[in-house]
């Protein structure tokens, strides 16, 4: 299993470290008060579990996008193809909250040979909320 190393980020902002892991971008969320490492710390011990959800997560994404592209879907399920569609592209770490937003939209990795099926449209981003006690809402994109 891939490990969140906090020591390393891609960039840092004010409110926020930024990572990468595999093809997933990961934000940990740095609340205004309270001590930035101490913030950092309790969201890379949230990783671990969040990463493993990943799987539950996106399909919970597809079946909401089930309901707004049926037609995609169904040329997907004929073709044996619609469990590699999808994929969580960003993870934001709330670690106040001990929350997390993935970011699920198409898998960039998936390549068929079969003709004519449809890509899943970049721009229909499905955001789901997973709360501290692991529930799973839609959500829009945090800011």
């Amino acid at each position: 299993m891939e490990r969140l190393d906090v020591s390393r980020p891609l960039g840092s902002y004010p409110n926020r470290d930024e990572f990468q892991v595999e093809m997933t971008l990961v934000w940990i969320e740095i609340p205004r008060h309270g001590k930035r490492g101490d913030w950092l710390k309790l969201g890379g011990s949230l990783f671990d579990d969040l990463w493993r959800d990943r799987d539950q997560v996106v399909a919970f994404a597809r079946q909401q996008s089930r309901k707004a592209m049926p037609d995609f879907w169904t040329v997907h399920d004929l073709a044996g193809t619609s469990g590699v569609q999808m994929m969580a592209w960003g993870l934001w770490i709330n670690p106040e909250e001990r929350s997390a937003v993935y970011e699920v939209n198409q898998n960039h990795a998936f390549v068929s040979d079969l003709p004519d099926l449809p890509e899943f449209p970049e721009d229909e981003a499905i955001m789901v909320r997973q709360d501290a006690q692991g529930g799973l809402s839609l959500q829009n994109l945090p800011v």
